[in-house]
């Protein structure tokens, strides 16, 4: 009996827990819900892969950006613009072959 006892905690605290982890997952949200959404928040950037290169001003971006608002970016060239500081843009066939990942932003209607 005692081990029948056993069986069944242990079942239910690893097994079925793990079952249940699986169908309906741990988070909890704590907190109310805010109607802020991120287009609405001037101050907040997206995230745009690139890479600090040393003795560079800018760092280099390693994705294709023309399908974003520039200010997602997080910081501008004024003189020659972000585009100039795109690796798509150092190697014309990387554009063509399209290794690099695109990103993009839909603002809500009312936004752009």
């Amino acid at each position: 009996a005692t081990v029948v006892l056993v069986g069944l905690i242990f079942l239910n605290r690893v097994v079925f827990q793990y079952i249940r982890f699986m169908f309906f997952g741990l988070y909890k949200p704590s907190g109310a819900r805010s109607d802020l959404g991120f287009s609405d928040v001037k101050e907040i950037f997206a995230y745009v892969p690139q890479v600090r290169v040393p003795g560079h001003p800018m760092p280099t971006l390693i994705c294709n950006v023309n399908n974003i608002d520039r200010e997602l970016i997080g910081w501008n060239d004024p003189t020659y613009g972000v585009n100039a500081h795109n690796v798509l843009y150092d190697i014309p066939e990387l554009s063509e072959k399209k290794i690099f990942s695109e990103i993009y932003h839909w603002p809500p209607e009312g936004k752009q």
